[in-house]
């Protein structure tokens, strides 16, 4: 939530932001996703009417367009009276989106505060470019390149196993029609596939088998017709 309120560019009040961790750096820069601390200063000079602070907020918006809003940031309530050569100090925090696109953004913190006429007023404290940067420890396009070299090994290793099971299944059903034929049989007897002591025992029990089918031969004589007695 933004209050709607008046731009205060009097001599009476004046914000300044002080970037945790980047106090000395020219431009700034933040990771996507990562927390951002920052104190956010408001001071009431000499002569100034008291005011009240009651909330920090900040926002980013796309460069040379200050209507084209990115990403609000939650305001940070902080009632605080501040009268004349007086200043006050409000710690405010706030994240960039992760799926920010990283890319140079206009970043704009302001002060609400009550003036004497009770009047809703805005002090800026930071309207400026900075730098969003790839999250911390992920670069996207790396990732997308890790997922597609993942699936196209997957996909070869899938591709492989799947011709090497129909292979061994083939095989093992060619085992078996080879087995079936092996029997007694003539016809569909194969020797290329039975030892040599196989090729003898079957001989013999063929040669067997034959000897004991076999009808043997008998010889039947003529008996003598009995002799007439005279």
């Amino acid at each position: 939530y933004v209050p709607e309120a008046k731009d205060s560019s009097t001599q009476f009040v004046d914000s300044r932001i002080v970037f945790a961790g980047q106090e000395n750096s020219a431009h700034l820069k933040f990771p996507a996703g990562e927390n951002v601390s920052t104190y956010v200063s408001f001071k009431n000079k000499v002569g100034g009417a008291p005011s009240e602070v009651f909330i920090v907020a900040a926002h980013i918006n796309q460069i040379g367009n200050s209507e084209a809003y990115v990403q609000n940031f939650t305001g940070v309530r902080s009632p605080r009276s501040v009268k004349g050569g007086e200043t006050v100090t409000v710690k405010f925090d706030f994240r960039p989106d992760q799926l920010l696109e990283p890319q140079d953004y206009n970043l704009v913190v302001r002060v609400f505060f009550l003036d004497e006429t009770n009047t809703t007023s805005v002090s800026v404290a930071y309207n400026n470019t900075i730098t969003i940067t790839d999250p911390v420890g992920t670069d996207p396009k790396t990732v997308l390149t890790y997922l597609i070299i993942t699936a196209l090994i997957g996909g070869a290793v899938y591709y492989f196993s799947s011709n090497n099971i129909l292979a061994a299944l083939n095989k093992k059903s060619a085992t078996k029609k080879v087995e079936s034929s092996v029997i007694t049989d003539d016809k569909t007897y194969n020797k290329s596939y039975v030892s040599d002591e196989h090729h003898k025992f079957r001989e013999q029990i063929i040669k067997d088998a034959a000897q004991r089918g076999g009808s043997p031969k008998v010889s039947r004589k003529a008996s003598p017709s009995p002799k007439k007695k005279n």
